[in-house]
C-alpha cells in the first residue's frame, strides 16, 4: 500500500512517551459512513512483495484464490498500519531495529498503551485479476477476514468518474476487522469501495467522524476525515461545518491537517487528532497572542523590522486595510532564487494602493542579502531575519520558500511554496493595475 503518515516524531534512539498536555479537550466522536464534506480519496491496490526484507515476512497464507482468473495478485490493505507493524514485531517477523527505523521514518510517537498485546485483524486481503468469463478486471475481497476466498463474491470495479464525489452504498463491500476500543479489541465493520482509476485498481474506505463542541456560547460541528485509506483515524484532517447540510463539500483550502490550528470564535485550538480507542476528537487550547501561525483562516501575527534597502522601519500592522504578500526566503535557497524574477516581474503590475510585498530573508547573511538585492534590483521592502529576530522560528517556517497572502483584516487567506498561481490569486482579488 502507498501510505503517507504525518504524526509527531518524538524519538531519539529509544521511544519516549510524552506526558499529556496541561490542557486537552476530548470531544466525543461519532463515526459515520460516507465522505461527509470531504472529497473522496483513493489508495492504490499494490501487490504484496514476498521478497521485501521487512514486509515480506508479514504476509499471511490465504486459501482458494480463483483458479480461472488470469494475472492474479494478492494485495493487503493495512487498516491500522502502526498496529500491524507492532504485532508483527512482537511475533518476531519484524526486527526491533526495523520497527524503530519505520516509526522514526513515519514520524510517529509510539505509545504502547494504544496497542493491544495480542494480534488483531487490522487488515484485509484482496485478490485481483482478469476474469476471462466476464472479460473484465475482477476483485475478491476477504470481507469476513478468514483468509479464505471461497466464500466471497467477485466484484467488477467500475471506472471512477472524475466528478463522482458522493458515497454510493450499493458500490461498497462491507469488511469485518478489529480495532481497539476502550482498551479492548472490538469487532468492527466498514465499507470498502473498489474502483478503476487510470487503468489501476484503487480502494477507498468512506468513513468520517462528527463531534459537537461548544465554546464561547457557540455550538460548532467538527468533522474529521480518516483520509479514506485506513480505518484507524491515526492520520486525520478536520473541517468546521459551515453548511446546514453535513455532506455539502467544503473548499479543500479550509481543511486542517493534524497538528494545525483551528479558530472557533475568539479561541484558537490545535487539532491534535482522533483517538478511536477513547472515541474522541482532541483539541488543545493555544494562546494566539503568543503563538505565530502561517495558516489559512488564522490571523497573522504582526512584526516590526527594518527595511534593508533604505533603513526605514517596517511595521506590518500599519498595512491594515491593504493586502500584504510576505515571502519567507533565503539567498542560499535555489527555489527561492529561481522564483525571485517572477516576483520582480509581478510586483510592478500590482496596485500599490491595495497591496504591498515584503520579503523576509531567513538563515542568511546581511551582506550577502544586500549584494543580492543590488545585483537583482529588487525594489519592494526587504527584511533580514537576524539572530535576534529569528522570524523563521517565530513563524515555524520549516521549508523555503514560503509565501502567505494576508487580507486587509489581517487574516491569512492563501499560502504556498510556489508562485505559479499567485498572479491568478491577485487578479481574482483585483489587486493588479489596470492596463
Amino acid at each position: 500500500m502507498r501510505i503517507v503518515s504525518l504524526l509527531v516524531l518524538l524519538t531519539c534512539g529509544s521511544f519516549i512517551i510524552l506526558p499529556k498536555p496541561a490542557q486537552v479537550i476530548h470531544i466525543p466522536l461519532t463515526v459515520k459512513t460516507g465522505y461527509g464534506p470531504f472529497y473522496p480519496a483513493y489508495g492504490y491496490l499494490s501487490p504484496v512483495d514476498y521478497d521485501d526484507p521487512v514486509w515480506g515476512k508479514c504476509i499471511l497464507p490465504v486459501r482458494n484464490k480463483p483458479v480461472r482468473w488470469q494475472k492474479t495478485s494478492l494485495s493487503r490493505i493495512d487498516l491500522d498500519l502502526f498496529q500491524f507493524l507492532y504485532q508483527n514485531t512482537r511475533a518476531g517477523r519484524v526486527s526491533e531495529k526495523d520497527f524503530r527505523s519505520l516509526f522514526n521514518k513515519w514520524k510517529v510517537l509510539f505509545n504502547p498503551v494504544s496497542y493491544p498485546v495480542k494480534p488483531i485483524k487490522c487488515y484485509v486481503y484482496v485478490v485481483t485479476g482478469y476474469d476471462p468469463d466476464r472479460q473484465r478486471n475482477a476483485v475478491l475481497i476477504d470481507t469476513n477476514n478468514n483468509l479464505d476466498f471461497s466464500d466471497e463474491t467477485p466484484v467488477y470495479p467500475e471506472k471512477r468518474k472524475p466528478m463522482d464525489f458522493d458515497y454510493h452504498p450499493q458500490e461498497a463491500q462491507i469488511i469485518h476487522y478489529q480495532q481497539l476500543q476502550n482498551g479492548k479489541p472490538a469487532d468492527m465493520t466498514a465499507p470498502l469501495v473498489i474502483k478503476e482509476l487510470n487503468g489501476e485498481l484503487c480502494y477507498s474506505i468512506p468513513l468520517y467522524g462528527v463531534a459537537r463542541f461548544n465554546t464561547g456560547g457557540h455550538d460548532y460541528t467538527l468533522l474529521a476525515s480518516s483520509l479514506f485509506s485506513r480505518t484507524d483515524f491515526k492520520e486525520s484532517q478536520l473541517v468546521v461545518q459551515t453548511s446546514s447540510i453535513e455532506t455539502d463539500k467544503i473548499d479543500p483550502k479550509l481543511v486542517i491537517d493534524q497538528g494545525e490550528y483551528v479558530q472557533l470564535g475568539n479561541h484558537t485550538y490545535k487539532f491534535s487528532g482522533v483517538d478511536l480507542n477513547k472515541g474522541v476528537l482532541t483539541l488543545e487550547p493555544v494562546d494566539a497572542a503568543k503563538e505565530h501561525f502561517l495558516q489559512v483562516g488564522l490571523p497573522f501575527s504582526h512584526f516590526t523590522a527594518t527595511n534593508v534597502i533604505n533603513g526605514k522601519p517596517i511595521i506590518t500592522s500599519t498595512y491594515k486595510g491593504k493586502y500584504l504578500f510576505i515571502d519567507f526566503w533565503g539567498t542560499w535557497c535555489q527555489g527561492c532564487v529561481e522564483a525571485m524574477p517572477k516576483l520582480k516581474h509581478l510586483y510592478p503590475q500590482t496596485d500599490r494602493t491595495k497591496i504591498e510585498f515584503i520579503s523576509v530573508a531567513c538563515h542568511d547573511n546581511r551582506e550577502r542579502l544586500k549584494a543580492f538585492i543590488n545585483k537583482n534590483s529588487l525594489t519592494w521592502p526587504q527584511v533580514f531575519s537576524s539572530p535576534s529576530l529569528k522570524f523563521e522560528d517565530r513563524y515555524h517556517v520549516k521549508g523555503f520558500p514560503r509565501y502567505v497572502l494576508i487580507n486587509p483584516e489581517g487574516t491569512i487567506i492563501w499560502q504556498g511554496v510556489g508562485v505559479a498561481d499567485l498572479p491568478e490569486q491577485l487578479a481574482t482579488l483585483k489587486l493588479l493595475r489596470s492596463r
